[in-house]
């Protein structure tokens, strides 16, 4: 599982809720794989070296990392691994 950051969505943030704290409690309830990316390369680059091909990859969210999935394919098809 690899975690973006967390966003607002036009509302003040909410304390404690960020993606550490996200990866955090994911790990504490039994997710050993959890990995934490900072932006939209670094996400690319951990889909790169985790995906195969036939793997289906989810994301979660809305705004900004509907734009980052959106593009997901391209990014990779840029880089040889779509």
């Amino acid at each position: 599982m690899i975690v973006t950051p967390v966003y607002s969505a036009g509302e003040a943030p909410i304390p404690g809720i960020n993606r550490d704290e996200l990866a955090s409690g994911l790990r504490r309830h039994g997710h050993a794989n959890v990995l934490t990316v900072d932006d939209e390369e670094s996400l690319i680059e951990a889909i790169a070296s985790m995906a195969r091909s036939g793997d289906l990859v989810v994301g979660l969210g809305a705004g900004t990392i509907t734009d980052w999935m959106n593009a997901l394919p391209k990014n990779l098809d840029l880089r040889g691994r779509a």
